[in-house]
């Protein structure tokens, strides 16, 4: 097999490092494929405008495969929430949807050494506050630390947030510093091939704002930028207590704060703290610089939970809205039955749409995540599309595909024509869309 073949192999196949890559064919002199390996990943490589402890900068490879994947889970999060539409979140999911908030708990429980048992976990989200264990009540404070960020559906990451977030987990206004002033350990600043335990705490305030100006300034997806935001604060780890679920919570926020509301919230991403899995893939971006290791080691975790979720959905509370969406199945007068294949976008394209997607809900309050997500890769100019092409790309029933694509209408991205019996959705001609 050639070093190119090989290249392609160890970053789109899967994103080996170079131990894996020595592992995988059994020697040790690796050097000249993995040099070719490095070239072949610069072909995708951006570089953030986050740096390390030492001064460098963090950088990502955006292969196609790691792009495609982006793009099938946020697929999945806007079919779930299309059902989470229908539902009143900060009640029914409170109240009701305890098989997420509870399997989500249940690792932060046994880190705080409380009882990982349901019925416990129920007590608690029933507020029952005789009847709990008391070494429930640091988990208590992170459920209602989630239950903050659904209610007012995020603001971006500063630090009147982090101030809000602290304060739930002291329990006090008085709060003992903002971010640390004095290392965290006593361990050396610097270990093996400088991998750090933390960053040193006079440069914690200048790398805070260096991740807040990212978030701020990036066209990633929201993904992404989750993701980027759990590591960033996990490696600074700015706060004398509670880093772990500050990091937990940066992320899920982003998540929140970009469009996906309660969704961003009850994912049970929490597996992730504690875990040698992630802090292995930790040590291999301080060694690298490169977040793409974390990224992909991520992606497999929010594609099985998001999974699950829906799993949990359609078997369970949306019996009711699967027997309304069958009333619609059969073709409409104004649906076309031919529904052309979804072609991958490349790199740039999804860049672009994602891009546009938070320009247009920022510009319109009034339009849903799935609406803006849409429009923004169909729009081009003398194509036709159809209430069916919607429906299918959000998993949603007829009658939301058809009031989205009406909306849209109304806000005067789509002109509505009638080709024969039928009504078809072409793009109208708007400056910067």
């Amino acid at each position: 097999m050639s070093n190119n073949a090989l290249a392609i192999r160890f970053t789109d196949e899967h994103y080996a490092t170079k131990q894996d890559v020595s592992r995988a064919l059994g020697t040790s002199s690796v050097d000249p494929i993995w040099q070719t390996i490095l070239s072949y990943r610069q072909t995708f490589q951006r570089f953030l405008t986050l740096p390390t402890i030492d001064k460098d900068m963090f950088h990502l490879v955006l292969t196609p495969t790691m792009m495609e994947s982006i793009h099938q889970l946020e697929r999945k999060m806007l079919k779930l929430m299309s059902h989470f539409a229908r539902m009143d979140v900060l009640h029914r999911l409170w109240i009701e949807q305890k098989q997420w908030l509870i399997p989500l708990l249940q690792p932060l429980a046994k880190r705080y050494g409380a009882s990982t048992a349901e019925r416990n976990l129920v007590l608690m989200l029933e507020q029952r506050k005789t009847d709990w264990d008391v070494e429930l009540n640091d988990v208590n404070r992170y459920t209602l630390a989630l239950h903050s960020l659904a209610k007012h559906r995020g603001s971006i990451l500063n630090e009147e947030w982090i101030h809000s977030m602290l304060t739930l987990f002291y329990a006090t206004d008085n709060l003992p510093s903002f971010y640390r002033e004095k290392e965290l350990t006593n361990r050396p600043k610097s270990l093996v091939a400088r991998v750090y335990e933390a960053a040193p705490y006079p440069q914690i305030e200048s790398l805070m704002q260096h991740l807040m100006t990212f978030l701020q300034q990036s066209t990633y997806s929201s993904i992404i930028n989750a993701i980027v935001t759990y590591f960033y604060l996990d490696y600074i780890k700015p706060f004398e207590l509670f880093n772990d679920e500050m990091s937990m919570l940066a992320c899920k926020n982003v998540l929140v704060q970009q469009g996906w509301d309660a969704l961003g919230c009850y994912a049970p991403l929490e597996r992730m703290i504690d875990s040698p899995e992630f802090s292995l893939l930790s040590q291999e971006v301080q060694k690298t610089h490169d977040l793409t290791y974390f990224i992909h080691g991520c992606l497999p975790l929010f594609h099985h939970h998001i999974d699950q979720m829906l799993d949990d959905v359609t078997s369970g509370h949306v019996t009711a809205m699967k027997d309304e969406q069958r009333q619609h199945d059969e073709p409409k007068q104004d649906e076309l039955i031919e529904i052309p294949h979804p072609i991958t976008p490349s790199i740039h394209q999804e860049i672009d749409a994602n891009q546009l997607t938070t320009s247009l809900l920022e510009t319109h309050p009034s339009m849903r995540k799935s609406e803006a997500f849409f429009y923004a890769r169909h729009r081009q100019t003398g194509k036709f599309y159809t209430i069916a092409q919607f429906k299918t790309l959000m998993g949603c029933a007829y009658e939301t595909a058809r009031t989205s694509m009406e909306h849209l209408v109304e806000l005067g991205y789509y002109r509505k024509e009638q080709y024969k019996n039928k009504y078809v959705y072409t793009s109208v001609d708007i400056k910067g869309a």
